[in-house]
């Protein structure tokens, strides 16, 4: 487990290649072990990783496993947390997709109030609206967002808000 954390944290960092490395070691492990179930938690996290790098392909894989071990397993948080992660997956190539997942997303973190989740599920959505051009509704998800990781105390995901929102700003004044 200490493999998971350091590798997630070294993805959190940016240092995509290490983190990568280290959850990949961690979740051979488990497998090896038998450990299925446990692998489940640091697959998303080795799939995120994977988004963040910019590799879609890779992290679609593991995200479907996970997908289908948290249904079978009913872990319904984590399926929430995959859904979330396949709609950013999917958002540029498949937006009709990726917002079915962000809708089974959002459903799973109210069901279960998972309210940062449920934060960063609509920071997907205003994504989405964005790229259909929708900046009205991007920026009411966005503000939603942020009053929510604002109540909890959130300390990263409030910068990235922020970003987005002054990144609608910029392409609305440039429009």
């Amino acid at each position: 487990m200490a493999k998971v954390f350091r590798g997630y944290g070294q993805i959190r960092a940016g240092r995509f290649d290490s983190g990568i490395a280290d959850l990949t070691e961690a979740i051979a492990w488990f497998e090896q072990s038998r450990l299925h179930h446990v692998r489940v938690a640091p697959a998303l996290r080795l799939a995120e990783g994977y988004v963040l790098r910019g590799d879609l392909g890779t992290a679609q894989v593991l995200i479907d496993d996970v997908l289908t071990t948290s249904r079978a397993k009913a872990y319904r948080y984590v399926e929430g947390l995959a859904h979330r992660l396949l709609a950013e997956c999917l958002a540029q190539k498949s937006p009709r997709v990726a917002a079915e997942h962000i809708d089974l997303a959002q459903q799973i973190f109210i069901s279960t109030d998972a309210r940062n989740d449920l934060a960063k599920a609509l920071v997907t959505r205003a994504a989405l609206c964005q790229n259909r051009g929708d900046i009205v509704e991007a920026r009411e998800l966005l503000e939603e967002a942020a009053a929510i990781f604002d109540s909890l105390g959130t300390l990263d995901e409030p910068t990235r808000v922020r970003s987005a929102l002054a990144a609608l700003e910029n392409d609305h004044l440039a429009n």
